[in-house]
């Protein structure tokens, strides 16, 4: 009698684990000798009738569930850190729409904080660049800056230029317009090259890396001196050596030197429009903009590559010419797909947006 009475009960405890199983279930120790167990309902129908609620308007039975489940998700061991930040931040996010839903800015910023110190501290790039860009957004829907601009502007030297972007539409949409204005045209200055002490390091064109590397191997093999020998052959009319010469005194910050070299790898290979800018590139640098300017009205029909009107635009900018508008929309008309492009689309954006 007592195996037959045994062997029920451990027939049911088998059916009532099998039902835990099917179940969504959690078992806790609450004792050594004690387990509870919780059967809980589907996440997942827990989030969709969070959804509902807050599609229905119904944002504090919502904000109610998707807490739950972002504690849940937080304390789950069995998820992975990858699984986990996603979680979190699709709960947190849908709070913060709920919170935006009621009209509370402020709510809804500290659950877009929040996120933002999770991708930092977990270093999660990608939660850290979402959590700014729901953050600026949420400032332009509620015309508001506080908050968002201090938390951007202590990050700005980290910021990609598409946040820079929303920071100055942030700044003009508060009503700073000035501030804004200023954060367009530090993204503008930074495109137009690399800087040193606070200067534009304008580029220079000349002989292609590839090219030059094995011509000057293969005169210091011949001459001790380069300089001597490449103004032998430039003055047999070698257009190479000509430029090369241009080149190494632009690199000297010889400018005067530089231009007269130019000048005259300019009278050797007129056909290349390009040594035509970098002459207006040496006025540019010897504070001659008037000059360059001329020059960039005598040869910006010639340059016709993607490549060729952003350097085209990139120079009128650093003559302050207005050139660099019509460089920019043809290179934007005629390669809209190409890097140099969406550049040009970019700076022309910027241009719009800082009243230039």
């Amino acid at each position: 009698m007592r195996v037959l009475v045994s062997g029920v009960l451990v027939l049911t405890f088998l059916l009532f684990c099998a039902g835990l199983a099917r179940a969504k279930t959690e078992v806790v120790s609450e004792s050594p000798r004690q387990l509870k167990v919780i059967i809980a309902e589907d996440k997942e129908k827990r989030e969709q009738k969070a959804d509902g609620l807050k599609d229905a308007g119904q944002f504090d039975a919502a904000i109610e569930i998707y807490a739950a489940l972002l504690k849940d998700c937080q304390e789950d061991r069995s998820l992975s850190e990858e699984a986990r930040l996603r979680l979190i931040s699709q709960y947190t996010g849908k709070m913060a729409a709920c919170y935006q839903g009621k009209g509370d800015y402020d709510k809804a910023l500290e659950q877009y904080q929040f996120l933002l110190t999770v991708g930092e501290e977990r270093g999660s790039e990608a939660m850290r660049r979402s959590a700014l860009m729901d953050m600026g957004k949420l400032a332009l829907d509620f015309g508001r800056g506080d908050g968002v601009i201090e938390i951007f502007e202590r990050r700005r030297a980290q910021l990609r230029y598409d946040l820079l972007i929303l920071l100055g539409d942030i700044y003009k949409k508060a009503g700073r317009e000035e501030e804004g204005q200023q954060v367009y045209l530090s993204i503008l200055e930074a495109h137009l090259g690399h800087h040193h002490q606070g200067k534009v390091l304008i580029p220079c064109y000349g002989v292609p890396p590839e090219q030059r590397v094995p011509l000057e191997q293969e005169i210091l093999t011949k001459a001790p001196d380069l300089a001597s020998e490449l103004k032998k052959r430039a003055e047999r009319g070698d257009a190479q050596a000509q430029l090369l010469l241009g080149e190494l005194a632009w690199e000297q910050a010889e400018y005067e030197a530089a231009l007269i070299e130019f000048r005259k790898a300019e009278a050797l290979t007129p056909e290349d429009a390009m040594i035509g800018l970098q002459v207006a590139r040496t006025f540019i640098a010897l504070g001659r903009d008037e000059e360059a300017v001329e020059k960039l009205k005598a040869i910006g029909a010639l340059l016709t590559s993607p490549g060729e009107l952003l350097e085209l635009g990139t120079t009128c900018q650093l003559a302050g010419y207005d050139g660099a508008r019509p460089a920019f929309q043809r290179l934007w008309a005629k390669h809209p797909d190409a890097p140099e492009g969406k550049e040009a689309h970019l700076r022309l954006c910027l241009m719009d947006k800082a009243g230039l």
